[in-house]
């Protein structure tokens, strides 16, 4: 058998594994096909894309991001019908937001989320503390996605949420955001960390701008409103792993926020 016989023959169990939600089956298919042919370039793709860390739970002092589940059903709907934060999120969801329905059921199925669609999410929770009780608890503040995953060149778009104005500026974005890049660089291996901000939206550009990305272009009249049916302007910007690496901003804030340099 050539060695595109076997990664064929590999993927094809990778295939059954996951059509059968059966994720350990296909982990374990990939380990034994990688451990016969290491420098598989198509095998190692595959491994990338069923990094368990894509669904894993990351967390501050303060901020955590874990990966939803039906439970959150509720919390995601009222985000997804909530006009003012969809603006700034997604808009291209305003007009024809899921029904709660359709949300229980995708995050039922939020584990094999990755494989089908190429996307993965969080809620994004902050500390809270219960009168009366030293013992603190994480309540929801937003939604973080990483999504358009291109394992080939090791690159994903970056999306980011906080519902409520009051939690905007109470630095939950940018850790939030440290959170994600140590993910994507340090434990996933991503090449390139793509955001695209509407042009209007100047206050998340200047975050973007501020925490390393780079401003690639402007994608003109890339989104029609649902809802007004203007044209939106889109700024495409990004983050290569060695602009991560060298940024002495992002090394010192996440001393502060972290609690260790993520860059290094």
């Amino acid at each position: 058998m050539s060695v595109a016989q076997f990664e064929a023959y590999v993927v094809r169990a990778l295939n059954a594994a996951i059509a059968k939600r059966d994720l350990a089956s296909a982990r374990l298919a990939l380990q034994q096909g990688l451990e016969k042919v290491p420098g598989s370039r198509v095998l190692r793709d595959w491994a990338f894309l069923l990094n368990p860390a894509w669904q894993d739970t990351v967390q501050a002092k303060n901020v955590r991001l874990r990966p939803p589940n039906a439970s959150d059903a509720d919390y995601v709907f009222g985000c997804f019908t909530d006009q003012a934060f969809m603006r700034l999120y997604n808009p291209a969801r305003l007009a024809t937001p899921p029904s709660r329905e359709q949300i229980a059921k995708a995050l039922a199925n939020a584990s094999f989320s990755l494989v089908n669609s190429r996307s993965t999410d969080w809620i994004i929770e902050k500390r809270a503390t219960i009168p009366g009780s030293s013992q603190p608890i994480f309540e929801p503040v937003g939604l973080a996605n990483l999504t358009n995953i291109v394992a080939g060149h090791r690159r994903a778009e970056y999306l980011m949420g906080i519902l409520s104005p009051e939690d905007r500026g109470a630095g939950i974005a940018i850790t939030t955001s440290l959170l994600i890049f140590d993910l994507v660089f340090n434990r996933l291996g991503c090449h390139k960390l793509s955001v695209v901000v509407m042009k209007d939206n100047r206050l998340s550009q200047d975050t973007c701008l501020s925490l390393g990305f780079v401003e690639e272009g402007v994608r003109r009249s890339h989104v029609l409103h649902p809802l007004d049916g203007n044209w939106i302007d889109c700024c495409d910007s990004a983050m290569l792993e060695s602009d991560f690496r060298g940024n002495s901003r992002l090394a010192r804030l996440s001393r502060r926020l972290l609690g260790r340099d993520v860059t290094g």
